[in-house]
């Protein structure tokens, strides 16, 4: 832990002295801090992250409209941050550094039992964070939202264009569907430039299964192919990058490490916040609304906190009830298991796993080679039922250090035990993952104080096809692996030496059982806790216009209004339902939509 945290000081002086003395100017500009801040505002924006960056920009796009940007974090340091490849964020001021609350089912290699939920605490928030790979979903996820769980609007035929609207798709190859990405949009969106040499062994061995060479963004995406990223000439694009530092107006105020402690409302209307910030303690006024875009588990406690959630809990906690909402149901996330490694006989043109070798790269960045790109090269979707995939695999080209062990929860002792870091061995990882889960978890409030960390369950495996599905999809992976597409690169999977799974025959079903209970993980895909859905839902929150029940002039935008969760990454379908909420707002208001 202590070589991690000299390596995160290195790196911050690194990029810090980059930033001084000029270097990457293209890259640095950052939206300017407001100095006058008002006591209202026509709009009041909490959060600055993935959907909250899209809000500002697009909101303030109406010139006689007052808008406030509150962010709890700052702003990144982008000479580290916009490295496609380094991903050193846990434990830093960038994170919010939440874990979940010990399980009795599972997680029992993990640290206290517990798994590290990585969300972005800075502008731009998890786009930040995250491993840039870009993905829409299927069709049939958004179709399924207006018909299934009654959201009119939200098909895929009424979203489409609002995918268009945010992507610069600059993708052309044999696989990539002609006229069905935006162009122009402003987050660019394109292939690595760099690839390992595991990945087109890993496509091919793939192919031999039966598996189509697909664009698995298209609109048939079962099968398997390389990734896209939101990333531009090597440099990754996040949605503050994209949607902020471009623009300047003066009808756009932004504030920065400043934590809202409560929606401020009277007669079942939302008025504004009150906050505490660096540089002193504020109430600001909302002419009109109040969005919460705080993510997936920032906006559920903030509501909770302001008395909009289930009865009983905000009554345990002391706190006034104003709404009876099932305000922190409904978490989702897509688990998987984190040791799947197997190991190979030659140097893949992956980067290393020591921290001199990585911190080298880092200082020497240019936006090319190995750090210019995620090391999630390639992805398969499969097991298709009505159209809709209920399967991924995610190829990971990089060999796991005590880094990246840190971030999936495991301790240094564990992290020998399963991937042998020590040993510098070339090794990849494939990540099969649950992407239908019928599990359901929750946040909580830990107490009634906004400064307390929310209590997060995942809840993985409460129904039993999760993990009946996640065994079968470790299977899988395995029968992609003994293709001899891969055999000129001896691909061996790794029998790792994790105590609790030692008694059971090595690739036994009692083995792989073994180890999803032990060390499962997140993809930190966590959605779904502020539900979509008609108010005589009792399971949602908001209505189809993002419009928090019973409760005037309040809207939450993010993450946390997923109905069901998506086939593939979030982080683009945030953006989507950010576009498309500014635009709800707009009508709303009677102001002419941008499209």
């Amino acid at each position: 832990m202590l070589a991690i945290k000299i390596f995160q000081v290195i790196v911050f002086i690194f990029g810090f002295s980059r930033i001084t003395f000029g270097q990457n100017k293209e890259n640095n500009g950052q939206y300017p801090e407001t100095k006058n801040l008002k006591s209202e505002y026509d709009f009041i924006i909490v959060g600055g992250g993935t959907a909250g960056s899209v809000l500002a920009n697009r909101l303030s796009e109406i010139s006689n409209w007052d808008v406030l940007l509150i962010e709890a974090g700052g702003v990144e340091n982008k000479d580290v941050t916009d490295i496609p490849g380094y991903r050193d964020v846990i434990h830093t001021n960038i994170d919010w550094n939440f874990t979940t609350v010990p399980n009795s089912r599972y997680g029992f290699s993990l640290v206290n039992n517990s798994i590290i939920v990585c969300r972005g605490k800075v502008l731009g928030g998890t786009s930040v964070t995250n491993l840039l790979v870009h993905t829409r979903g299927n069709s049939d996820d958004y179709d399924r939202w207006e018909k299934i769980y009654k959201n009119p609007g939200w098909s895929w035929q009424n979203v489409e264009r609002y995918f268009k609207k945010f992507e610069d798709y600059d993708v052309q190859d044999d696989t990539t569907t002609s006229n069905y990405f935006g162009k122009g949009g402003p987050v660019h969106i394109e292939r690595n430039s760099f690839y390992n040499k595991i990945t087109p062994a890993f496509i091919k061995a793939a192919q031999d299964t039966g598996l189509n060479l697909t664009d698995i963004n298209g609109p048939n995406p079962i099968g398997v192919g390389t990734t896209v990223l939101t990333r531009k000439n090597g440099y990754r694009v996040t949605t503050y990058n994209a949607y902020l530092v471009p623009i300047r107006r003066s009808n756009l105020h932004l504030k920065l490490n400043c934590l809202v402690t409560k929606v401020l409302i009277e007669n079942k209307t939302a008025n504004g916040i009150s906050m505490a910030c660096s540089d002193g303690n504020f109430i600001i006024k909302a002419r009109k609304e109040v969005v919460l875009s705080a993510g997936s588990i920032k906006s559920p406690q903030l509501l909770m906190l302001s008395g909009i959630g289930p009865k009983e809990h905000l009554t345990e906690h002391g706190i006034a009830l104003i709404k009876n909402l099932p305000v922190g149901d409904n978490l989702m996330d897509h688990v998987t298991l984190v040791g799947l490694q197997f190991s190979v006989n030659q140097s893949t043109n992956s980067f290393s796993n020591t921290y001199l070798s990585t911190l080298n790269q880092v200082l020497e960045f240019e936006g090319k080679g190995p750090l210019s790109t995620s090391p999630m090269e390639a992805m398969i979707f499969s097991h298709s039922k009505n159209g809709s995939a209920t399967k991924l695999f995610v190829l990971y080209t990089k060999p796991y250090d005590y880094m990246y062990c840190n971030e999936c929860s495991l301790s240094n002792k564990t992290c020998d035990d399963v991937f042998d870091p020590k040993s510098n061995k070339m090794a990849f990882n494939v990540y099969p993952l649950v992407l239908k889960p019928k599990s359901r978890g929750y946040v909580r409030l830990r107490d009634n104080s906004p400064f307390s960390d929310p209590l997060i369950d995942f809840n993985y495996f409460s129904q039993p096809d999760d993990f009946d599905n996640l065994l079968e999809s470790v299977k899988e992976t395995i029968n992609i692996m003994k293709q001899p597409a891969l055999k000129s690169l001896d691909i061996k999977i790794v029998k790792n030496k994790l105590p609790a799974c030692e008694k059971y025959e090595f690739g036994s079903d009692d083995y792989w059982k073994c180890q999803i209970y032990e060390i499962p993980g997140t993809f930190n895909h966590a959605c779904g806790t502020c539900k979509m859905g008609p108010e005589d839902d009792s399971s949602s929150v908001v209505d189809s216009e993002l419009r928090v029940h019973g409760v005037n002039r309040l809207r939450v935008i993010d993450s946390s209004v997923i109905p069901e969760i998506i086939n593939g990454r979030p982080n683009g379908p945030t953006t989507m339902i950010a576009e498309k909420g500014a635009d709800l707002i707009k009508s709303f208001w009677n102001k002419e939509s941008i499209l």
